[in-house]
Formats: structure tokens, sequence, C-alpha cells
């Protein structure tokens, strides 16, 4: 009974309060030393963002990454949960 109950659960479709927005915009990360990373998000949504890069990027607890190609200039200050060099 209980594999039936996680395929159940695994196989019900993600609902969201917010949509995922799949907008090319390009974002500057403001690194620790100073520098900036220019990087091409991927998808936005209320609770995250994915963000691409052409090289290696340190990252370090918060930092603040502003969004160019939205509407107006924004920054928000982001942390990194998750990295993939490929």
């Amino acid at each position: 009974l209980l594999g039936g109950v996680a395929l159940i659960a695994r196989e019900r479709r993600e609902t969201r309060m917010a949509p995922r927005l799949y907008t090319p915009l390009r974002g500057l990360l403001h690194l620790p030393d100073q520098t900036l990373a220019i990087g091409q998000v991927v998808n936005l949504s209320e609770s995250g963002l994915e963000l691409q890069f052409d090289a290696p990027v340190p990252t370090v607890g918060a930092q603040t990454l502003t969004l160019l190609d939205w509407p107006n200039t924004t920054d928000l200050v982001v942390e990194p949960v998750h990295s993939v060099i490929e």
C-alpha cells in the first residue's frame, strides 16, 4: 500500500501559486572580489531562479544579482543552493 501511495504522489502534477517564467534575461552577479559576472537567467519563479554562466563563477553566501532586461533594472539578494559545472 505504501508503494502505491508514493507512486501516486510522484505522478501528481506540480501546482504553483505563481508561474515559472522562461523569458531570457541578462543578469549581473556581484562577486565578493568586487567584480561582476554576466550570466543568463534560464527560468524565474517566485521561489528562485536558474542562472547560467559561460565559465565557472565563485559563489559564497548571499550576493546581489542585477536583472538587466526586466522592465526596470532590478537588484535581488540571492544565495546559491545548487551549482553544476558541465
